[in-house]
């Protein structure tokens, strides 16, 4: 009885590899043409998408599209003054262009981030700034007419709220 359940598996197993050998992926299809040689539909989509090798429904991005945005990454050093451990901060960072003194934006950070007392910590944040923010209204003549260029930028930091572990609020 073992070798005649196992023999019938061996056949649906080579049966199935068979038909997947064939590209038969249409099981059940009332559709079928007489003629073997014009696939399937569904067959057809599955051989496109290993012929571009790309997962089906992935988006494509046009390589040749305009960049709006470029990105930053904060670095604020903070110190922690008091006697109380801190459980996380809200603070904000304004980018201004160096050279047209322009401000650039304001970004609110919440940082959750466990800080003993009379110790420094730095805080790191992205954040992606429009690239029409940053090249900015008023154009200096000593600014860079090159897109590609960075804009030197100034960075000032406020702390708006200390949140303590002890769950008691500071607004400095």
């Amino acid at each position: 009885m073992k070798t005649f359940f196992a023999l019938t598996i061996l056949i649906l197993a080579c049966s199935a590899a068979y038909a997947q050998a064939k590209g038969d992926t249409c099981v059940g299809c009332r559709e079928r043409t007489n003629n073997p040689t014009q696939p399937n539909p569904q067959d057809q989509s599955a051989r496109d998408a290993v012929a571009r090798n790309q997962w089906p429904g992935r988006p494509e991005v046009a390589k040749s599209a305009a960049r709006t945005h470029t990105l930053f990454i904060t670095n604020f050093q903070l110190n922690n003054d008091s006697d109380k451990a801190i459980r996380e901060i809200k603070w904000t960072a304004t980018l201004i262009n160096r050279e047209t003194q322009e401000e650039i934006g304001t970004f609110p950070f919440q940082t959750k981030k466990k800080i003993s007392p009379h110790k420094t910590v730095t805080l790191k944040e992205k954040l992606a700034v429009p690239l029409r923010k940053l090249r900015g209204q008023v154009v200096s003549a000593t600014q860079p007419t090159d897109p590609n260029k960075p804009v030197p930028v100034d960075e000032k930091y406020q702390v708006v709220e200390i949140v303590y572990a002890d769950k008691s609020v500071s607004k400095p």
